[in-house]
């Protein structure tokens, strides 16, 4: 009965309920095993060491039993053969074309075009080049986007750090208690930074349309070029990575949790890896399968969404309506799937929702990740990046606007204040009334979406050099280029960090944030957020260097041939441009 009080708190609570354990029955249970089958010997070892010391009973649920047996080996079949294959034709691939760059005087033969795109050569300089090189100039002023595409990418990886300790804790209460401190809720609530990610797509989408369209007439027959163009940017290393996980990442490592942290995400793979090439993965509920890449399905259907405005709207006035009417939608969709379906207005971040990476949740299923319910800060970021053209175009001055700085100060207090202020659907005993929820739903991504509508302002035209200088370091031109492969790897780190451990380990805020846990307990040191975080880059490199960045040249080699003219030379140019806009627009 205890058991049951303290655990209906679901929100903040374990369900103690529900105890995990790893047994070596072979050694422990030997006894039991007679003619019982392997989960009954362990029902009855289990109950008889708690009925001596605690008096208690429990009973196996089945659909949670994982057995490994000692040494056992997992068979080749043929999606193994086929990703390996792949695999090794990649890297043969860029060797090649590394030894024809260093070997060679490069040829303009479509072969040699070809190879060069693989060359780690000309894809380092790529990597390790400034950003805002290009025939356009504006383009040069959105520097900042490579530091907020790489503050964002640390703040995911680091808003999804603590799963591994919710998994692998020996000291529950302490994670529990973290819900009742203010600060941890910058952990808890920080899955609101991914409507960053959706502004920054709609305003370069915008903004880089706009630059295209003043030498490029934009039509509706350019949509499904486009459209494939933004598909080609998305999938190859995506494609690389879900082979990867629903095929040899269960050969990686072994263990009593290994099973519940990686093999359900292998076996949900190589079951739903077809939505995830297609882009409506954000539809497909209770699917453990790279449950992080709901976002890319998402932001893919806002960019057709995007595409079909700009494409099909020839006036501003049009356009602005049209963004208007998605913006009223995207406000109340949210607020409508809160009302009908009596869920939370942000995504709770409880004990066993994390356990099971959310995709059991309600309010993950049919309020997060749905495309549909993203749009009020893509339509946000379409109206910013049409009001910087026209800015732009018009010789903007901000000095008059500099004793507003505060205001654009005050973004960064405003972001976190905004994030714990979400801590107040942790409380325990309160029932939220329903209306409160369903007007917090759209307010909260609104009001989240004004303050990178500041901050954004306030960069491009250089009202101040404290923020602007730190988000237009150069250096974040490296890590903003990796940032998504970073994206699509950190979730597989994090699940092999949990799933390599034989025993659990002890939690505390500095294991949480620092790089390596010491020695406790066991010999095993955990990857926590520093290192989680490091982990995460040394892996998307390769997948970059490899993978995202010979694909993309690829792309331009077959889209965009040599000119012939100077005028050819020029528009080939200018529909680059377009280019950048959908191979660079995570």
């Amino acid at each position: 009965m205890l058991f049951q009080e303290y655990s209906a708190n679901n929100i903040t609570h374990y369900d103690h309920n529900l105890i995990h354990w790893g047994v070596c029955v072979t050694k422990t249970c030997r006894q039991y095993l007679g003619n019982h089958t392997v989960h009954e010997a362990l029902e009855a070892c289990l109950n008889s060491s708690l009925q001596q010391t605690h008096q208690l009973q429990a009973r196996l649920v089945e659909d949670q039993v994982y057995c490994t047996e000692f040494g056992e080996t997992i068979p080749l079949d043929t999606g193994d053969i086929i990703v390996a294959t792949v695999l090794i034709t990649i890297l043969a691939l860029n060797l090649l074309g590394s030894l024809y760059d260093f070997c060679f005087v490069p040829e303009k033969s479509v072969v040699g075009k070809v190879l060069l795109c693989f060359s780690v050569k000309r894809n380092w300089k790529r990597l390790s080049s400034p950003s805002g090189e290009g025939p356009e100039p504006r383009l040069r002023r959105l520097k900042m986007f490579n530091g907020v595409k790489s503050f964002t990418t640390f703040l995911v990886v680091m808003g999804h750090s603590p799963m591994a300790a919710l998994i692998t804790s020996n000291n529950t209460h302490f994670i529990e208690l973290t819900y009742y401190n203010a600060i941890y809720h910058i952990f808890h609530n920080g899955n609101l930074i991914v409507q960053s990610f959706f502004m920054t797509s709609g305003f370069l989408l915008a903004f880089n349309l706009l630059v295209v369209e003043e030498k490029v007439k934009l039509t509706w027959n350019k949509f499904p070029k486009w459209t494939m163009l933004r598909w080609m940017r998305l999938t190859p290393p995506y494609a690389v990575v879900l082979a990867v996980v629903a095929t040899w990442m269960r050969r990686f490592g072994n263990g009593p949790m290994w099973q519940t942290a990686v093999g359900v995400e292998v076996d949900a793979c190589r079951r739903d890896w077809y939505y995830h090439l297609l882009y409506v993965n954000d539809y497909v509920d209770y699917s453990q399968c790279m449950s992080h890449t709901w976002y890319l399905a998402a932001d893919f259907q806002l960019t057709i969404l995007g595409l079909l405005l700009f494409c099909c709207l020839r006036s501003w006035r049009a356009r602005k309506i049209a963004i208007a009417v998605t913006f009223a939608v995207g406000v109340v969709t949210p607020a409508a799937h809160t009302y009908f379906q009596n869920l939370s207005p942000i995504l709770i971040l409880a004990p066993e929702v994390a356990r099971h990476y959310f995709v059991e949740d309600p309010t993950f299923n049919n309020l997060y990740k749905r495309g549909h319910t993203n749009v009020v800060c893509y339509a946000m970021g379409l109206a910013l990046g049409m009001w910087v053209y026209k800015l732009m175009n018009t010789n903007f001055d901000v000095t008059k606007y500099k004793k507003y700085r505060i205001v654009y100060w005050s973004t960064f207090p405003a972001g976190v204040l905004l994030i714990i202020c979400g801590g107040v659907f942790y409380i325990d005993g309160i029932q939220i009334p329903l209306a409160v929820r369903v007007a917090y739903a759209p307010i909260v991504k609104i009001l989240f979406g004004m303050i990178g509508f500041i901050l954004t302002l306030g960069t491009i035209f250089k009202l101040e050099t404290v923020y602007r200088g730190l988000l237009e370091w150069r250096g974040w031109a490296v890590f903003g280029r990796i940032s998504y492969c970073a994206y699509l790897v950190h979730v597989s780190v994090i699940r092999y960090s949990a799933a390599n451990h034989t025993s659990l380990l002890h939690s505390n805020f500095f294991q949480i944030v620092s790089h390596l846990q010491a020695e406790v307990h066991t010999n095993a040191a955990l990857l926590t957020y520093f290192g989680l975080l490091l982990t995460t880059f040394v892996v998307a490199f390769p997948c970059w260097m490899m993978v995202e960045a010979p694909f993309n040249q690829l792309v331009k080699v077959c889209f965009y041939p040599a000119p012939k003219t100077r005028k050819e030379d020029k528009e080939t140019e200018l529909i680059g441009t377009a280019h950048v806009v959908l191979m660079n627009n995570k």
